[in-house]
């Protein structure tokens, strides 16, 4: 995943500067699927009119060191090697207000060969602690997608608990929009067969709205 200073987590902000306009959304595979069918323009449209108002209301955190969306009950983060060395006992206890961490997807694999650094000390951490974890794959348009969730399975092993696979695709790579779609689902369909668990997509809203959506 691009270099970035502080953790992301959904529906925020990250850190990087190339991005630094940008949001970030979880994206069930079924509602995508939902998208593209039947009445699939009302749903996206009431999906967009939510993400507003969610965007709209967000509260800063300088116990966290981020801004994180308010009303809600549940918040998580994302980590790679990025951040460095982290202290897992540390992560668990942060609070503010009456908010914590209650999860954390770990940055597994990305592309055809990359295994991020800090994955196998950042995966046993986590779960030694008691912290709701999930693995995601940095998504490469101008890489298979079949290739690259055999990569993923090679390093991932899910446990009960876990929080299902995740693919997390930012940029087009100069890529057609289709043929990036076609690899896209290529992982998808890999992924979900070999982990019978339907995995979610993670990306920024606006690429989300202009390459993924209908």
């Amino acid at each position: 995943m691009a270099k970035r200073k502080a953790v992301k987590q959904v529906v925020v902000k990250k850190k990087s500067t190339a991005k630094r306009q940008a949001w970030k959304v979880w994206v069930p595979v079924t509602i995508l699927a939902v998208l593209l069918i039947g009445n699939g323009w009302f749903v996206y449209q009431k999906w967009k009119a939510d993400q507003q108002e969610v965007v709209a209301k967000r509260t800063n955190y300088e116990a966290f060191g981020i801004t994180m969306p308010a009303d809600y009950g549940i918040h998580g983060i994302d980590v790679s090697s990025y951040q460095g060395a982290i202290y897992w006992p540390g992560v668990t206890q942060m609070k503010a207000d009456t908010s914590a961490l209650s999860f954390a997807f770990i940055k597994a694999t990305e592309g055809l060969n990359d295994v991020d650094k800090r994955f196998a000390y950042n995966w046993a951490e986590a779960r030694k602690v008691g912290m709701i974890r999930g693995a995601y794959h940095y998504f490469l348009a101008t890489k298979s997608g079949k290739k690259q969730a055999q990569h993923f399975l090679q390093q991932v092993s899910l446990q009960s608990g876990d929080l299902p696979p995740v693919v997390d695709i930012e940029k087009l790579h100069r890529v057609p929009r289709a043929l990036m779609q076609k690899r896209l689902k290529e992982w998808l369909d890999e992924v979900e067969m070999a982990t019978g668990r339907k995995p979610i997509i993670y990306t920024f809203a606006d690429f989300y709205e202009k390459e993924l959506g209908p």
